[in-house]
Order: C-alpha cells, then structure tokens, then sequence
C-alpha cells in the first residue's frame, strides 16, 4: 500500500462478509479513495480490525489450519471446522 499523501475522499460504504469462530458476520465498511495515489481503494476498518482478505477471521484461519495440519483428508477438516464454527 503506498502512504497516502492527501485527504482521502468517501465513496460509500460496502458490505464485507466474515467467516469466524462465533460464526458468518457482515460489516458495512466505509470505503476511501486516495486522489493522490491514482484512485487506490482504502478501508480503515480492515486495517483496524486486522480483517484479511480471504474473509476469514485469525482465529479462524487458526483453527482451519490446525486442523489440515493434524487431518490427512481435506473434508475431515471442513466438518470439524464446521462443528467448531456452527455448533453442527
């Protein structure tokens, strides 16, 4: 990301969808632009939150990782994760 060097212009905001441990959430983020830097995209929240850009929480991407790790077959993981995750 290049350091902004003006202010930042408000677009809108957009909707983001998150996989976490307590289950799927969606945030409404406000979403910038920087005039300076050739129109890049910024959302404050993300950076804030420390969101990632697969939609999945740390935590969650803990557990999933864990779990491939200790698991030879894929959709072994994906249930335990899903229980862990949903309560299913």
């Amino acid at each position: 990301m290049q350091t902004m060097r003006g202010d930042l212009e408000f677009v809108n905001y957009r909707e983001w969808g998150l996989h976490g441990l307590e289950g799927d959430s969606r945030l409404d983020r406000a979403y910038y632009v920087c005039p300076d830097c050739k129109g890049e995209t910024i959302f404050p929240l993300d950076k804030k939150l420390r969101l990632r850009a697969d939609h999945w929480s740390e935590g969650a991407a803990r557990v999933d990782i864990r779990q491939g790790l200790q698991t030879k077959l894929f959709d072994r993981a994906a249930e335990a994760y899903q229980e862990i995750a949903c309560g299913e």
